[in-house]
């Protein structure tokens, strides 16, 4: 398999690149909205 048929196979996956970042940028502004709010939110494994 040429070198540019197997990046077009595996090209769909770009897409996800940065989506750990953009969640956990999520996570951190909404944690500032809880708190903002008079809400305590603490996120940890058991409640991501």
């Amino acid at each position: 398999m040429s070198m540019h048929s197997r990046a077009g196979q595996f090209a769909p996956f770009a897409a996800l690149t940065g989506f750990d970042e953009a969640v956990d940028e999520t996570s951190k502004k909404a944690a500032i909205d809880y708190e903002a709010a008079g809400l305590f939110y603490v996120p940890n494994e058991d409640n991501i």
